[in-house]
């Protein structure tokens, strides 16, 4: 195998190899998932106190809970991408890549940098961009442009692939889900779960219609329970249906699955500010 390649990799590129490495390191991280869990927490334990000291004030506090959410949403990602463009160096940039079968190399004006495949990771096709992801967290990323046809592009990448060290993978053309994304739809999932709660003990026409009949049957505590028992089980099948298709969505448009995470998030806070005005 040999490779030679010469451009100039743009910040829209060099973003994406970035977003590339920050998400292996997400998944990495061990303690990813039950960090993900403690913020949540926090945040629920702060509007349940807040609401235990200023009880009319309750929607207020989860509509402004739900209105960060909203924004960082929606303005998260250019934010993100902002402060990982920080590092582009242009000076940099402009490169000449060899990759033959015992090495990977990179050389610009300003650095020349050299590694075995064996320093290989994660090989990321990221569609724009192919990325290398490296030992040390380094990475070398190439533009698609690289190749003039995507024949070429799928014929390097199958030679890379016979390259790669054990361990080491490849990840196919997709749409990349970022820690921050997997964050929301953590906090989108729990709301769903909430939204199938309070749906099945609070609206449906069993609980105002024939609570009554329930109650002089199984008592009041008995129908409280069986109300509580199928809302239990209704969010905590909203929340692993919210956590399975959030991901695929998103494989098809993160777009579409940013829109859908928030869509889960409002109807509880609007059942409480509609609650909270029907009772001034």
């Amino acid at each position: 195998m040999r490779a030679h390649f010469e451009h100039r990799l743009s910040r829209v590129d060099y973003i994406t190899g970035v977003e590339s490495l920050v998400t292996e390191l997400g998944r990495s991280d061990p303690n990813r998932k039950r960090s993900n869990f403690e913020q949540i927490a926090m945040a629920l334990g702060v509007l349940v106190i807040a609401d235990i000291l200023f009880p009319e004030a309750g929607p207020a506090f989860l509509l402004a809970a739900v209105g960060v959410l909203t924004l960082s949403a929606i303005f998260g990602k250019r934010w993100v991408r902002l402060a990982r463009g920080a590092s582009y160096d242009p000076a940099a940039m402009e490169v000449r890549v060899e990759i033959d079968g015992e090495k990977l190399s990179e050389r610009s004006a300003v650095r020349e940098r050299r590694w075995s495949w064996e320093a290989v990771r994660t090989v990321h096709d990221r569609g724009s961009v192919v990325v290398f992801s490296l030992a040390g967290w380094d990475m070398l990323a190439l533009p698609a442009s690289s190749w003039p046809e995507a024949e070429q592009k799928a014929r390097f990448l199958s030679e890379v692939e016979t390259r790669l060290p054990v361990g080491a993978r490849m990840v196919p053309a997709a749409h990349h889900p970022s820690p921050e994304a997997e964050m929301n739809w953590t906090v989108a999932a729990l709301f769903a779960a909430v939204d199938a709660a309070f749906g099945v003990t609070l609206l449906i026409p069993m609980y105002t219609v024939r609570f009554g009949a329930m109650a002089e049957d199984f008592g009041m505590i008995g129908a409280m329970a069986i109300l509580w028992s199928i809302g239990g089980l209704a969010g905590y099948c909203a929340f692993r249906v919210a956590k399975s298709v959030l991901p695929q969505v998103h494989a098809k448009s993160s777009a579409a699955a940013a829109a859908l995470a928030l869509l889960l998030m409002l109807p509880l806070p609007v059942w409480m500010l509609v609650a909270y005005l029907g009772a001034i």
